[in-house]
């Protein structure tokens, strides 16, 4: 027996000893993941941008460095003041600049890439990035000439360059996004069972340039960031020397921050105040801006208040279904216009940064098609259901995901587009899982019409989420201030389809078998937590595993109410139309806890910062 354990302890030993040696020489490929130059991007950019330049710098060492210089007027003749940009590690700067084009229309735009990124050149490390960045900054302030001021614009990893220049250099201004202390504290807050900070090569210690940093200063955080946790910008700012505002967006991913509303006009108003473009302070709103603002102010009550909003309609439905049953000949038309309204909010290079995510797609038709099914046959013989409800449970269970997910996955501010992306692929597949598992599973056989689930979804998902996109791409600067509302637009019609839905079947509902509702409830909310509880298994990133949390737990209750009544049985039919109701509520009320407003981890917003509704957009990083 000892020799046994000795044994088991050596080969613990060794793995753990292997394990650690993969880290250490894996990190360069962790830490700079180069990129290439995302030529569809530098397309649009020049489209939409054609003063547009390149912008070359030679390294003492040879390396050259390209990136992209955007020239813009200022007063009396002399350039408008300048914006440097340092990118995260997993981006190069057509991410930054194709958005910051119409984020920051008033500044000049400057940036480049770095070694080994884009079409830059050398081998990135972080003595080298450190001598670029300052060298970037002096070749900006040649080319710009003097008096003209520059701030500098740090992301992710780009935080630690723009800290360590505005250390070493005059800048009117420092924007830190999803900033962090060290890289080996963040490497340590993923990893706390490997001692980061003895292997990591490259520890981007922000400390030492934090408390000699004398220009104001905005650090906007991810409040739901599971990459550079928030704790890491709150201990920054405790060690940052010069004036500081923080500024907290509440549940939005380290990627997702990007899309936030708050995003661009956060940082417009603060270079704004950095370069002294708003010193008489903002003009009262008129007409069509105080419009815009009320309604803004009524979309953010709807928001909070959309779970209160749904059960009271759902209970006036069950009082007097007649209130809302009238919808019920335009419900495809309601859930495609909540469709559109997500395209709308959707940008193309959300769907294609899934394919460096086609493992989650994976992940989340896995765990589809085994969760729900499996805990349907569980719970059937744990309550000891009747046959025909035992098989409607099972029924639901198999069925693909429904448009809801959809929209309650933007609700819960998850990724939208991986929702969107399993919606359609499950249902696509389903012709062939649906009858497979039923079969399997109850011994029952039912035919599928393939081409009809193909039509139904296209005309309802894919049409209107591709017209949003079009659309989008062609109006957005008229458009953006309907994005701030779409939102409450979609929980109001959200809302409207749920109340008819219980009034359509409320006669169900109210003689419906305390154990097969209970059996119902106990399936979706399983559904929820095992999806969200597999999802973090395979991400990091809360986005996408909100995302497949709500495509396992909400199914298409309307095809399994159809299919049971078309080939088994209106008994068998009742659980999916509870099920209906039921994934609606539970969505709702999981999408405002995910979606939740917390109260920031630092310090508050300035007096001074003018609040903003206006809707911003990026990549993802």
């Amino acid at each position: 027996m000892k020799k046994l354990c000795g044994i088991v302890c050596l080969a613990l030993v060794v793995g753990y000893g292997a394990y650690l040696g993969g880290v250490y020489l894996g990190q360069d490929a962790k830490v700079f993941p180069t990129r290439p130059v995302d030529t569809a991007r530098l397309a649009a950019m020049r489209r939409y941008a054609p003063a547009l330049e390149l912008l070359t710098l030679r390294a003492p060492d040879g390396a050259r460095l390209v990136g992209y210089f955007l020239p813009r007027p200022g007063a009396a003749g002399r350039p408008a003041p300048a914006v440097l940009s340092f990118c995260g590690n997993a981006e190069e700067q057509t991410s930054f600049f194709l958005w910051a084009i119409g984020g920051l229309p008033q500044y000049t735009l400057a940036g480049l890439d770095y070694r080994g990124y884009g079409a830059s050149t050398g081998r990135p490390t972080e003595t080298a990035l450190k001598a670029d960045a300052l060298a970037a900054f002096d070749a900006l302030a040649v080319r710009l000439g003097p008096g003209v001021p520059i701030a500098v614009m740090g992301r992710s990893l780009g935080c630690g360059l723009a800290a360590h220049v505005a250390a070493a250099r005059r800048t009117a201004g420092v924007v830190l996004v999803t900033p962090y202390d060290s890289l080996a504290a963040v490497g340590q807050d993923s990893h706390p069972f490997v001692p980061v900070a003895w292997l990591l090569k490259y520890p981007f210690d922000v400390a030492p340039d934090a408390a000699r940093v004398t220009a104001p200063t905005l650090l906007l955080v991810a409040g739901a960031d599971t990459v550079i946790r928030p704790r890491r910008a709150a201990r920054l700012a405790r060690l940052w020397a010069g004036p500081k505002e923080t500024h907290t967006i509440a549940g939005v991913s380290h990627s997702g921050i990007l899309d936030s509303a708050e995003y661009w006009p956060d940082i417009r108003a603060f270079l704004d105040r950095c370069f002294g473009a708003d010193t008489a302070g903002p003009a009262p709103p008129t007409g069509r801006k105080a419009v815009m603002n009320v309604a803004l102010a009524l979309a953010r009550i709807i928001e909070r208040g959309f779970f209160p909003l749904a059960v009271g309609c759902s209970a006036l439905a069950l009082a007097w279904p007649g209130l809302f049953t009238w919808f019920a000949p335009f419900i495809p038309q309601g859930l495609g216009l909540i469709m559109f309204g997500m395209g709308l909010a959707l940008t193309v290079d959300r769907f294609a940064d899934l394919a460096a995510k086609w493992r989650l797609v994976l992940v989340g038709l896995g765990l589809q098609c085994t969760v729900m099914p499996g805990l349907a046959l569980a719970l059937t013989r744990l309550l000891h259901l009747p046959p025909q409800a035992a098989l409607g449970v099972i029924l639901v269970g198999a069925c693909p995901g429904g448009t809801a997910s959809n929209v309650i996955t933007y609700l819960a501010r998850g990724n939208l587009a991986l929702s969107v992306t399993l919606t359609l692929a499950s249902t696509m597949l389903s012709p062939l899982t649906t009858p497979t598992i039923v079969y399997w599973l109850c011994g029952a056989r039912l035919h599928m019409d393939f081409w009809a689930m193909v039509g139904s979804v296209f005309w309802i998902v894919a049409f209107p989420v591709c017209d949003g996109l079009i659309i989008r791409r062609l109006l957005y600067r008229r458009l953006k201030p309907v994005l701030a509302v779409l939102p409450a637009l979609s929980i109001l019609l959200i809302t409207l389809i749920i109340a008819c839905v219980v009034g359509l079947t409320r006669d169900t509902v109210l003689a419906f078998p305390g154990m097969i509702i209970l059996a119902v409830v106990l399936h979706n909310l399983s559904g929820f937590s095992l999806g969200y509880a597999g999802a973090r298994l395979f991400t990091r990133e809360r986005a996408d595993a909100v995302a497949i949390a709500v495509e396992v737990g909400m199914q298409n209750s309307g095809l399994g109410v159809d299919l049971a009544k078309t080939y088994f049985s209106a008994a068998a039919a009742l659980p999916a139309a509870i099920f209906s109701l039921e994934q609606n509520l539970a969505g709702i009320a999981l999408a405002r806890w995910w979606s939740r407003e917390r109260k920031p981890l630092v310090a508050r917003r300035s007096p001074g910062s003018p609040r903003n509704a206006s809707l911003g957009s990026g990549p993802d990083a």
